[in-house]
């Protein structure tokens, strides 16, 4: 009897030190996320600061106890130890400085730390240089409301039409996950429900609820006067959604609990890069499966078009934003003169965000870290993925085929556990590539 996929994924920490070790890292993250959640309402707790520099503290303690004894264990403690870095630069740089010393922790410390790349901010400003600006006045537009073809309408005036589409989603996920490769979904049952608000999604064995804003969707006017949904972005909403479920799905392979996705845990410094990216990234993989199937779907070449647009111009906008935050950082530490003047001499927009008329904005700390998760997490993992193909082609001696019949279960290891980006990085092709094409070769040639 054949062995599945299933049989040959699953890691776990070999010893109890390295297990301990984990585990605090789980409960160091879980009050991170609270306090987060305070700084957010304006409170930040002296005793949930407190608290957390106890668990540094203990987490230090325990990392000099743990072994590492295994390839897994070696990413795994390293990934612990990235973790507690970012929690103690985050602390360092909202709580603990000296306003008047010269070497105060700067905002480029902090996303040197939190992004594991030294250079951040020439980094941001590079790929400020490389965004897609030929379609400039169409992605100005979409930034501004979903799609530059977007007709204002409310959810009660189209809900008729959009539950009668979202009766076809769930079906359609379900065939565009398996037909990509990403996973096997004959046991899973998806649900599709509308929430104003934002959209989300809910995994729960085997059973995915996806919630869907019907403000994120985008819609045309028919020439007969009628309201229709462009139904290329609905499905790549249901994909991005689809790209957070994968990540729940898969993240149990990963037996320790600090390095799988848990919503108590969740905040936007020390994985979100990789939680966010793969629902970016599951965009574009979504894209390429609408074109692929344009006809059998009656979708429109508008449709396409509008559809391709909003990952571009998304990612587009989130990253300037971003940046145009940092700069606004940099100005407020007096190593800039003037963010606004540096924007327009990046990128060549000369529209001043502050005022929220241009197409990129101030943000809050907050917000800024995840523009820059989705945006810097979707170049993560798009570039991850295309070293791990390059990876098979080198190292294996059918390489070649195994990335063109089998790209799907090579790109699944992107979903697996949560992890900072390099220790993801060495997770792929250390641990999850070696068992895939052991899998690929003994069980499907």
């Amino acid at each position: 009897m054949r062995k599945t996929w299933d049989d040959y994924i699953g890691w776990e920490a070999s010893n109890g030190s390295l297990a301990r070790l984990d585990q605090q890292r789980f409960l160091l993250n879980a009050d991170l996320a609270n306090l987060m959640d305070q700084i957010d309402e304006s409170f930040p707790s002296r005793t949930t600061i407190k608290r957390i520099q106890k668990r540094l503290s203990d987490s230090r303690r325990l990392q000099k106890e743990a072994r590492a004894r295994t390839t897994f264990d070696r990413i795994l403690k390293r990934d612990i130890i990235s973790n507690m870095d970012v929690v103690q630069a985050y602390l360092s740089y909202q709580f603990f400085w000296d306003k008047d010393a010269k070497d105060r922790s700067s905002i480029d410390d902090l996303l040197d730390r939190i992004y594991e790349q030294t250079g951040m901010i020439g980094f941001l400003k590079n790929l400020a240089h490389r965004l897609d600006h030929g379609g400039q006045d169409r992605i100005y537009l979409l930034s501004r409301s979903i799609n530059s073809y977007q007709y204002p309408t409310t959810y009660s005036a189209v809900k008729r039409k959009l539950d009668r589409y979202k009766k076809k989603v769930p079906g359609l996920i379900r065939r565009f996950l398996s037909e990509a490769g990403l996973d096997d979904t004959k046991d899973l049952d998806i649900n599709v429900i509308f929430a104003e608000g934002s959209s989300a999604g809910e995994y729960h064995n085997d059973l995915f609820i996806m919630k869907l804003d019907p403000d994120q969707l985008s819609y045309y006017k028919d020439k007969d006067g009628s309201i229709n949904v462009q139904r290329g972005v609905f499905l790549l909403t249901a994909a991005h959604e689809a790209g957070h479920m994968l990540n729940d799905r898969f993240g149990p392979l990963i037996l320790n609990k600090g390095a799988q996705y848990h919503a108590e845990t969740y905040q936007s410094l020390t994985h979100d890069v990789m939680i966010e990216g793969l629902a970016r990234w599951t965009e574009t993989v979504g894209v390429k499966w609408l074109k692929e199937h344009q006809a059998d779907l009656n979708l429109t070449d508008k449709e396409i078009e509008v559809a391709e647009l909003k990952v571009k111009a998304e990612i587009s906008a989130l990253a300037m934003s971003a940046l145009y935050t940092v700069l606004c950082f940099q100005e407020a530490e007096g190593r800039l003169a003037s963010a606004d003047e540096e924007m327009a001499r990046i990128t060549g927009f000369s529209s001043a965000g502050r005022d929220g008329s241009g197409i990129y904005e101030e943000l809050s700390l907050e917000d800024m870290l995840y523009h820059l998760n989705a945006a810097l997490g979707f170049h993560h993992i798009d570039t991850l993925m295309r070293r791990v193909e390059k990876h098979v082609r080198r190292e294996y001696e059918h390489g070649a085929q195994y990335v063109k019949d089998h790209w799907g279960l090579l790109a699944r290891g992107l979903y697996i556990g949560q992890w900072r980006p390099k220790t993801h990085e060495r997770f792929v092709i250390d641990e999850y590539i070696p068992r895939v094409i052991e899998y690929i070769q003994n069980e499907l040639e």
